[in-house]
């Protein structure tokens, strides 16, 4: 099963290619994108991995197509 993961705001690129190098992943990299835009798209993909410059709204996370039990988490390095 191939799973499209959405990767926004440039994460660390050793994050960035650890995700490209598994097979079954599909790894677009789209930093800053409007929220309009990734409204619009989020849609297309089962994952989305950022850092505090996307704002994970309500109706971004209704509008992804990953299953509603999942995991969402957040990292807090040096913010606790």
């Amino acid at each position: 099963m191939t799973f499209r993961i959405l990767v926004t705001d440039g994460i660390d690129r050793e994050g960035a290619d650890l995700l490209q190098g598994v097979s079954d992943f599909i790894v677009d990299e789209l930093p800053t994108l409007p929220a309009e835009d990734l409204l619009a798209r989020i849609g297309d993909y089962d994952a989305i991995v950022g850092r505090s410059a996307t704002k994970i709204s309500e109706p971004l996370l209704r509008a992804g197509r990953w299953e509603r039990d999942k995991f969402l988490g957040a990292e807090l390095k040096g913010r606790t």
